[in-house]
């Protein structure tokens, strides 16, 4: 198996295999709301959060996800190769009922990046594999 097909798949499997949260999701179910920082943080982006990693935690990179960045990794990346998540990218446009949200999984190694971005409200997958883009 070429370097990194595993965590190129698994990117692909965290963003639209995560228990039933995107169902969720799609229902618009908001949970508490939480000011941080430059923005907002829900329920909904901690649980999303949540399963992704539980789904990763097996990997044996160390996982950067945007809620849980500075308790775990003390604001610090670890050098690469190493997960990236964002489990609700535009929670604003979430909490306000926009359909233009995401849940985005990346893997970034040494000199290359691989993941998938699915934008629940759409049912749209854009993916990316070696020097290759899809979309669905």
């Amino acid at each position: 198996m070429p370097q990194f097909e595993k965590e190129s798949e698994l990117s692909l499997a965290a963003v639209t295999q995560v228990d039933g949260v995107l169902s969720e999701v799609k229902e618009g179910q908001i949970g508490e709301i939480v000011e941080k920082g430059d923005g907002i943080v829900t329920a909904m982006d901690l649980r999303i959060e949540s399963a992704i990693t539980d789904l990763l935690k097996d990997s044996k990179y160390p996982i950067v996800a945007e809620e849980s960045f500075q308790q775990v990794h003390h604001g610090k990346l670890p050098p690469p190769p190493f997960w990236c998540v964002d489990p609700l990218d535009g929670t604003a446009n979430y909490v306000n009922g926009i359909p233009l949200y995401a849940i985005s999984v990346g893997f970034v190694g040494d000199g290359f990046a691989t993941g998938a971005v699915y934008l629940p409200a759409q049912e749209e997958i854009f993916f990316c594999h070696r020097d290759q883009s899809f979309l669905n």
